[in-house]
């Protein structure tokens, strides 16, 4: 199942199994059913991806980690307006609150499970 916030322009038509969420505040779990989602799904860790590293983006990364999901940050998925904040909050995210990495290193191991639940 997939869980989106937002679209991101150009994404695939939904399917009938993607659960689409409001997202009114910088977290995407503040006044959302997310985490519920997430903890019903058996989620263990949640990627995080936007256009403001230093306000929604961090936001949904903090309050991922206190809601007990460990939080990866493909770093090309991401941007912000200022580099400086971009920066910074990216090398925060990294050394306190979960691991940014590469956008190939995310779909690799994407793909890695995919093979293992195929395999299950």
């Amino acid at each position: 199942r997939r869980i989106f916030s937002e679209r991101p322009p150009g994404s695939p038509p939904r399917t009938p199994h993607e659960t689409v969420l409001n997202k009114l505040f910088a977290s995407a779990f503040f006044g959302t059913p997310l985490s519920s989602l997430l903890a019903a799904a058996g989620c263990d860790s949640v990627i995080v991806t936007g256009a403001s590293t230093s306000g929604c983006v961090r936001a949904t990364v903090v309050d991922a980690i206190q809601h007990g999901y460990r939080p990866v940050v493909p770093r090309e998925a991401v941007g912000d307006r200022n580099p400086t904040a971009h920066e910074a909050n990216l090398y925060d995210i990294d050394t306190k609150y979960g691991d940014v990495v590469s956008l190939q290193q995310t779909l690799d191991h994407l793909q890695d499970l995919a093979g293992a639940y195929a395999r299950a």
